[in-house]
């Protein structure tokens, strides 16, 4: 007699369910770490005016920014560095992850996986060692999540209700508002940290809401079955 296995359909749900919302929540890891790193810097830093890579830097000295030349020091740039990395990582994984569970569209998972990829590379190549390279690796972060949140929308919908579409919607406007924001002109006094963070973590925001929401319907749903 042949063993019971469960179909493939099944396996995958089950990861789903049990994956899925912790690999959301590992989107944030760069946010979390953010403010460790800025409370270990040793030359002042302003998260309003200076770039996440600043604080990835893995040497002190003056390096180039958007409003000219900026001093930094970054003791925790290791850690700064490992949790873009790990950002960048579950955002390939959760990639995969939506696509299987919730059926989201090919480009939605290729705009995620562009994030991801471009999250880490920013990490592997710190704006220190190459400003260039770093530049190139890691501004495709941005309009990817932009566009990521706009075909994110309708999966959200389907998963959880019509307000989380708007609601992805709406992150997707902000953050391509944001990213246009970082070409701005000098003279409008655009505040570069506060836009780039606006561009960079509205999607693991919305991430790791939808993780929160799978959590609390999974629990509900337990609930009603031992009722």
């Amino acid at each position: 007699m042949q063993p019971h296995t469960a179909p493939k359909s099944d396996i995958w749900g089950v990861m789903g369910s049990m994956v899925l919302p912790l690999v959301l929540l590992l989107t944030l890891a760069s946010l979390v770490v953010e403010p460790v790193v800025i409370a270990m810097t040793t030359a002042p830093y302003s998260p309003w005016s200076q770039a996440i890579s600043d604080l990835g830097a893995t040497s002190c000295g003056v390096l180039p920014s958007t409003s000219g030349e900026v001093e930094v020091c970054s003791p925790g740039w290791v850690l700064m560095n490992a949790g873009m990395a790990v950002s960048g990582v579950a955002l390939v994984v959760s990639a995969v992850l939506l696509r299987r569970r919730f059926a989201a569209s090919r480009g939605a998972a290729a705009a995620v996986v562009v994030a991801g990829v471009s999250t880490v590379g920013a990490a592997v190549v710190p704006l220190d060692v190459s400003a260039a390279g770093h530049v190139v690796v890691a501004l495709p972060a941005f309009p990817a999540q932009a566009v990521a949140m706009f075909l994110l929308a309708g999966t959200v919908g389907r998963a959880l209700g019509g307000r989380w579409r708007v609601g992805f919607l709406v992150g997707g406007v902000v953050t391509a508002v944001a990213t246009a924001l970082f070409v701005a002109p000098t003279s409008w006094g655009v505040p570069f940290g506060a836009v780039e963070r606006v561009a960079a973590y509205l999607l693991p925001l919305g991430l790791a809401a939808v993780a929160a929401a799978l959590v609390v319907r999974r629990e509900s749903m337990d609930a009603a079955r031992t009722d």
